[in-house]
């Protein structure tokens, strides 16, 4: 890690200094480091946006933690098993710690 620089996630999920080097590279930006509001509305527009279709958010989500957990992407025969799994969090109200129990008790985990 380089000295200097600054390794704290701010509330908007960047640091200053990667805020400040994209204003820099940016024409017409005001050049201006630190908090920038209108990048956390922007932001909070994105996740509205997201929680919109839980579903679609939790097998989104339920691939990724499969092939982390897994070390292989699911493949398109996984589709089925998948869903399955996104309806039984769906019946838990789509909590993360039923996620996890969910794909560690299902096939395509002890499978692959």
């Amino acid at each position: 890690m380089r000295s200097g620089r600054r390794t704290t996630i701010e509330h908007v999920g960047l640091t200053s200094n990667a805020r400040c080097g994209l204003a820099r590279g940016r024409s017409g930006a005001s050049g201006r480091c630190g908090p920038q509001p209108e990048l956390g509305t922007e932001i909070a527009k994105r996740a509205k946006l997201l929680l919109a279709d839980k579903d679609l958010l939790a097998r989104a989500l339920t691939i990724k933690l499969l092939t982390y957990a897994t070390g292989a992407r699911p493949t398109d025969a996984d589709g089925p098993q998948i869903d399955a799994l996104v309806a039984k969090v769906r019946k838990k109200d789509y909590g993360f710690r039923s996620l996890i129990h969910e794909i560690v008790a299902g096939k395509l985990f002890r499978s692959k």
